[in-house]
């Protein structure tokens, strides 16, 4: 990616929204089971999935598993942590993320962003795929970040696909001064 994804106005304010209620609902960098059945999360996913290029033409399956509404998790979140969120010694915005699950897995993917704390603006975006692994590393891409400034706000969204074809869905938030 030799760009940061474009995102509407209306889709940064979805993530802003979505970063401040995980952040109201459970500890900072406490991962956060998603369900597509709740509006504000199936748009954290389709958010997170576009600006991936995940789209439903290259991922069927699981754009008709958001549009059922369910996941497999029954409320419990895969492991997910903030390893590392803030700038890098250029002064770009950074952020790195880790899931793990041992649920069995087939297929799992990533977004994260980095979000200016005052603006909202998208000032880092980083995306992971993996196949059969219940670890997965995603980090955001030095290349395209901007400067970070006083505050930057991190989500991240995973998505794992069973072997059973079941979806679940994993978010974390955080906040890191600069």
């Amino acid at each position: 990616m030799t760009t940061l994804p474009e995102l509407t106005e209306n889709e940064l304010n979805t993530l802003s929204e979505a970063h401040k209620q995980m952040l109201s609902e459970k500890p900072e960098g406490q991962a956060v089971a998603l369900d597509p059945s709740n509006k504000l999360h199936k748009e954290i996913i389709l958010t997170a999935l576009k600006a991936a290029g995940q789209t439903p033409e290259k991922y069927p399956h699981l754009y008709s598993e958001i549009e059922k509404g369910g996941t497999s998790s029954e409320g419990e979140p895969d492991k997910m942590i903030i390893v590392d969120a803030g700038a890098d010694s250029n002064g770009k915005a950074t952020a790195t993320t880790w899931l793990a699950n041992n649920k069995g897995t087939l297929y799992s993917g990533a977004s994260l962003m980095v979000l200016d704390g005052d603006t909202d603006e998208l000032l880092a975006y980083g995306s992971s795929t993996d196949v059969h692994s219940g670890f997965m590393r995603n980090h955001t891409n030095t290349q395209t970040a901007k400067a970070a400034d006083k505050l930057v706000r991190v989500l991240g969204v995973n998505h794992m696909v069973g072997h059973d074809g079941a979806v679940r869905f994993t978010a974390v938030a955080g906040d890191r001064h600069v």
